[in-house]
């Protein structure tokens, strides 16, 4: 039989907490190897850590969950134009981060040159 494991089991091997794992369940992100019919417990196996990491990695970096999906569709799909699929979302989501970073250092200038102004003009 092949090694499986709990979700609080996977939680810990993953760090993706036990909610987490059950939100991705539920929107068919990360469907756990086997699920109990009598009980609903859920089972992963040692070949979801790669993805659960990558989601985990991609998640810390704010990538929409929708951005993901397709990314671990392509991802899935091997060598070639699904390779460069996956590597175009991330590098369209980089482009957000680096814009969303632009803005935010230019508001902290605007900030920051405003503070320094006396009132009234003295």
């Amino acid at each position: 039989m092949e090694e499986r494991w709990t979700i609080g089991e996977f939680s810990r091997i993953t760090h993706l907490s036990i909610r987490t794992l059950r939100r991705y369940h539920e929107q068919d992100l990360l469907v756990p190897a086997q699920v109990d019919p009598a009980t609903g417990y859920r089972y992963y196996t040692p070949a979801q850590v790669r993805p659960a990491l990558t989601i985990r990695r991609l998640r810390e970096l704010d990538l929409p969950l929708a951005d993901l999906r397709s990314f671990l569709q392509a991802e899935s799909g091997g060598a070639g134009e699904r390779r460069d699929a996956a590597q175009q979302i991330v590098a369209v989501h980089l482009r957000r981060l680096e814009d969303r970073l632009g803005r935010t250092q230019r508001a902290a200038r605007r900030s920051g040159n405003s503070s320094t102004r006396r009132p009234n003009g003295q």
